[in-house]
This record gives structure tokens, sequence and C-alpha cells, in this order.
């Protein structure tokens, strides 16, 4: 392994790190203050903690899930079959109790803002925007002892991966915990968003039209998305939108035009596959709340599989934004998905019953947005 490689798996390691602890001591109390403060007949029963104990992790004391024995699985593992799933998390109706009880990055906002360089006039603009809060989302099925293997070969990417990280609302620090260097007109592109959701007319975008919306968003949705490989191409196809994306490695393959994808030329570096994507048919949403990458962007991904020898490995995939219309220096987002090979059959996905059924209600007050350009 270089040094390189290295050095990028303990910053992200270091960086991972201290945004469990940063959670698991002053957004523990942030959060239990703002919790005393819960509306009248506001739910308490499933509000998700405050980002001390990451996804999918029972809370400290509490019993394992229907069926577990207690202390954890029997020695030798589960009997043919595995264990049973544990209970779906109860969904959290957002607009009933206040957003940072349920969504921890908007009291890392508040709580971070002071130890900031000074802020631009446009970050000051992005971070002035309350935060969407986000409900409490299924876990996917656990992994039975005999679960397919990932391949030992670093560059083999084939196979289900599925989300690793809570889900974002909006993104709101790169990888290094910086807030994103927005342009004015970035910042005001954010701006017009929220407020036209805040309106109650939010904006279409892609996702709302049945488009794919980008590689970010697509991952960054907790459903699966398989790889397929080749010399001459690595695919990758989401059961969301029924997105796909090339990483094409032989130039001949390379498709003329514009996608709503977009158009990705990669190659290898060691065991990390590189890939630069542009020729965007319009403009993407990073997240739901609508942060900005415009149709002239470059996004850089940088992905590997990451494998502590326990055959469950996780696929990072690191996201540098290119785009100085709406960012003044390029920046990075990182995200790890971890290995899924008991998901193999994607559930039908029905996104045109947004659009155009004659038995489906499609109206759901999205309007046309504007010109990028405020």
């Amino acid at each position: 392994m270089s040094y390189t490689s290295v050095s990028r798996k303990s910053a992200y390691g270091i960086v991972r790190s201290l945004r469990l602890l940063s959670a698991a001591l002053p957004l523990a109390m942030a959060h239990g203050a703002v919790a005393q403060n819960l509306p009248s007949g506001a739910p308490t029963q499933g509000v998700p903690p405050s980002g001390a104990i990451p996804q999918g992790a029972p809370p400290p004391g509490a019993m394992p899930p229907s069926g577990f024995p207690q202390g954890g699985p029997p020695l030798g593992g589960f009997p043919q079959g595995g264990p049973p799933l544990p209970p779906a998390r109860p969904h959290v109706d957002p607009d009933t109790i206040p957003e940072k009880a349920v969504y921890a990055d908007a009291a890392a906002l508040e709580l971070r803002l002071s130890e900031d360089p000074p802020l631009t006039e446009a970050q000051k603009v992005a971070a002035a925007l309350p935060v969407s809060p986000m409900a409490a989302m299924a876990e996917p099925p656990p992994l039975r002892s005999d679960a397919a293997r990932s391949s030992p070969d670093p560059r083999d990417f084939s196979g289900v991966w599925f989300h690793d990280l809570s889900l974002h609302g909006r993104i709101l620090r790169d990888m290094h915990g910086k807030l994103i260097p927005f342009t004015m007109e970035g910042a005001r592109v954010l701006e017009r968003r929220f407020k036209a959701d805040k309106a109650g007319r939010p904006y279409q975008n892609g996702a709302a039209l049945c488009r794919p919306p980008g590689i970010v968003w697509q991952a960054d949705v907790h459903m699966p998305f398989m790889v397929f490989q080749s010399k001459g191409a690595v695919e990758f196809v989401f059961q969301d939108y029924r997105g796909r994306l090339n990483f094409v490695l032989d130039d001949k393959l390379q498709p003329s035009g514009k996608s709503y994808m977009g158009t990705a030329l990669a190659h290898w570096d060691g065991d990390t596959l590189v890939a630069e994507t542009s020729g965007f048919k319009q403009g993407l949403w990073l997240d739901i709340a609508g942060t900005p990458v415009s149709k002239d962007a470059r996004l850089i991904n940088r992905v590997r599989k990451i494998d502590n020898g326990d055959h469950k490995p996780l696929l990072e995939i690191e996201t540098t934004i290119v785009d100085p219309k709406y960012y003044t220096d390029p920046w990075t987002l990182v995200r790890t998905f971890r290995w899924q090979p008991n998901m193999p059959l994607f559930d039908e996905y029905n996104c045109e019953l947004q659009l155009g059924d004659p038995n489906v209600n499609s109206d759901a007050g999205l309007v046309p947005e504007p010109s990028e350009t405020p």
C-alpha cells in the first residue's frame, strides 16, 4: 500500500472518529437540552439519538433485538438461515419535533461556527439557512454467516453495496470538516431553493422528474446499487431512479453526447479507480436540500475497496467537486458503502407513480425552477 493510500485512510479514520466523538459529547448535551423543549404531544418514541450511536447500533444498555441471545451471537455463529431480522426503525414525523432532535448536523453547525475561520459573505448566507431534518430509516437485512464473500482482488468492486453512513439532508462541510466554499451565486441558489420549499412550492429536480440525479444523490439514498466490471468499464447500477453510471477505462468505449449522470473517463491509480465525470445535461442537486452543482462542473471520483480481513469490506467513494460557478475552490466529500451480497435482486422501483399515472395524484406542489442564475 502506498504512503498516499495510508495517509488518506488514516485521515478518513481520524475524521470519522472525530465525528463520533463530537456527537457523543457536546452534541449529546445540546440535544438533551433541546429534548426538554419538545412541543406538547410530540412523539419521543423512536426519536434517533444525537448521533452518538452509530447507525444501526442499539443504545447503551439496550436489550438485543428480538431473537438475539443476550451477549451476542452463539459460539460458532448462527444456525443455517442466520439470525432473525431486527425490527425496522420506527418512522418519526419530522414536522412534529424540533429539527435538532432528529438531525445532529444542525446543532453541529451552530456549535462549530465559532471555531471556524471568518466566514465569507457567501458562507454566511448558507450557514443562516436551517437544516432540514431527516426521519429514521430502516437498516438492510443482516448478513448470514454463510453470506457470499467479496473478491480478494482489491480492484474488483463487483457485487452489491449499501450506504454505510447516515443520510444527509444537506451537506454542510467537506470531508475535512471545513464549511463548503460557496461563491455568492452558489449560496443564493441554495437560499432560493430553501425559500421555495418553505413557501410550500418546492422546485422540481432530476429525481422528482424520474431522471437520474447524479452519483452523489443516487449513492446517498438508502437503496442498494450493483457494480459490474470488465476490462473496459466499471458500471454502477442503482435501484433508485434506475440510474446507471459507467466509469470507462477504454476510451474507445467513451459514449458521445451529454447525459444526466455525465460521462466518466477512468484510470487506475494503484488499487484506486479514479474517474473524472463531466458532460451533464443539466445541473445536479447533491442532496435533497438542493446543494448545487452546475452543468459545467467536473466531479472527480476516487473509488477503492477497504477490507480489514473480515470479508465484509467497505467501498469508499471520494468525490471532489470542481465548479467555479458555485464554489470558490474544489472541495471533497467522502462516503462509504457496506458489502451487502444478500440484496442481489432489486425491489421494483416505480418512479413513474410520481408523474403521469392517472390513478395517482401526482401533483406534489413542485414547480419548475427558474434559471440557474438567480
